[in-house]
């Protein structure tokens, strides 16, 4: 799998809700009132995966969930 879809495995898993846009999806989780976006780029790697993980890992652990 590639790390785009891993990681958009791992926000679902996390309770992230996908929503659509143009050149980004974006992601909400309603118990953190808190939104992340990912890039549809072909680009994305495991870097940008690893990012984006690590943010709403600490968001989780700033608001102590």
């Amino acid at each position: 799998m590639n790390p785009r879809k891993r990681c958009l495995e791992e926000l679902k898993k996390l309770g992230f809700i996908p929503e659509k846009g143009t050149k980004h999806d974006r992601f909400w989780n309603k118990e953190l009132n808190y939104k992340i976006t990912v890039s549809r780029s072909s680009d994305f790697d495991e870097d940008d995966m690893r990012m984006i993980l690590q943010e709403v890992r600490r968001e989780m652990k700033r608001q102590g969930k």
